[in-house]
């Protein structure tokens, strides 16, 4: 099956020849298995001085987005930026647990504006400021350098919900300085199976959490960190495949540029059948996932399913009239058996709308 959805993802060949060992997440083995886990992740955020520490739980990228809430409790009050479903979602985690917070919307699809923000941060008292990176449900991709210099000019923590841009985007902590805490999950662009998420922040911040014992909070995961071990038992299986595709991420230097020729390439295609991108600013198209045009897709999922492939519905306001599209691990050859298959739905219902009309 050829999925094209942004998570879970099709594996890199390689991961498929790892057979995991049965091991103790209490024994040496698993500590070695996390030691190399954590020095990997590390060098993905350029970290030399090992000021920060990964955090591993076994669950969704919602998971680490939540402890990462939880832990900031108490913290004060968090200005949260709005432009797409999930961003929204996160303001019902921030509600649910008593997070001291704003939101300031932009609307879906409409990049951060800097004064709007700035003119908030000079009329209330805020500690931080939340956001989602890759706004997977309109494919956007928020400049998170521009938000780290908005936090470094008013002396703000930065939380980022990267679940979806972290592996394929360099984030570079040592141009980051305000980076406080980035949640992602392992099955989107690491390329690797789902049931694992990180957290990855200052260990200065972890230190200053409340020790409570919960699975979400990241102080207690912090403390068993520093023995290279998980406080409850971890989907240890998930560790080695994470060892060796981020290995894999690591090994390209250019991933970024690879994956914005390929998406050049699909769009492109895709204009032939009369499909267009939700967003059509290159500078904010995310380079591994688009959402294009498609009047009335609802048949389109099951044609393509029985043609082997998965593509993934839209949300909310976009549900009617898109659909989405990720190509992480994809040949050209493999988009092109896609946008054929694409094509030949949309003959088959042209067929069918002229039958209904005669």
């Amino acid at each position: 099956m050829y999925l094209f959805c942004p998570g879970p993802v099709n594996l890199h060949r390689s991961l498929n020849q790892i057979v995991p060992e049965e091991i103790s997440h209490r024994g040496l083995d698993f500590q070695r298995l996390f030691k190399i886990c954590s020095a990997r992740t590390r060098e993905l955020f350029h970290d030399t001085q090992k000021l920060y520490t990964p955090l591993f739980l076994t669950g969704s990228g919602t998971l680490a987005v939540e402890s990462m809430i939880v832990s900031y409790k108490g913290k004060g009050k968090l200005l949260l930026l709005q432009n797409g479903f999930f961003s929204e979602k996160w303001e019902h985690l921030l509600k649910t647990h008593n997070i001291d917070y704003m939101a300031l919307s932009f609307g879906w699809g409409n990049p951060f504006l800097e004064t709007n923000i700035e003119d908030l941060l000079l009329k209330d008292s805020f500690t931080g400021i939340f956001f989602v990176h890759h706004e997977t449900s309109t494919t956007m991709i928020n400049d998170i350098h521009k938000i780290n210099t908005l936090c470094i000019r008013h002396s703000l923590f930065l939380l980022v919900d990267a679940v979806s841009s972290v592996g394929m985007y360099d984030i570079d902590i040592n141009r980051l300085p305000s980076l406080c805490m980035v949640a992602y999950s392992t099955n989107k662009c690491i390329g690797s199976y789902p049931g694992l998420s990180v957290v990855y922040g200052k260990n200065s911040f972890f230190e200053s959490i409340p020790l409570e014992i919960s699975y979400t909070n990241l102080r207690h995961a912090y403390e068993f960190s520093l023995t290279s071990e998980t406080p409850f038992t971890p989907c240890v299986q998930n560790f080695y495949f994470y060892t060796k595709a981020i290995e894999l991420v690591l090994q390209e230097k250019i991933r970024e540029d690879v994956y914005k020729e390929k998406k050049e390439y699909l769009l492109n295609a895709l204009a032939k059948l009369g499909m267009k991108a939700y967003i059509d600013e290159k500078k904010y198209q995310c380079c591994w996932v688009v959402n294009v045009s498609c009047p009335n897709p609802e048949g389109m999922y099951e044609f393509l399913y029985s043609k082997q492939f998965i593509i993934y519905k839209c949300k909310g306001i976009l549900e009617k009239s898109y659909v989405q599209i990720a190509f992480l691990n994809k040949t050209i050859d493999e988009i092109d058996a896609l946008v054929n298959a694409m094509s030949s739905y949309f003959s088959i219902r042209r067929v069918d709308d002229l039958d209904e009309v005669e």
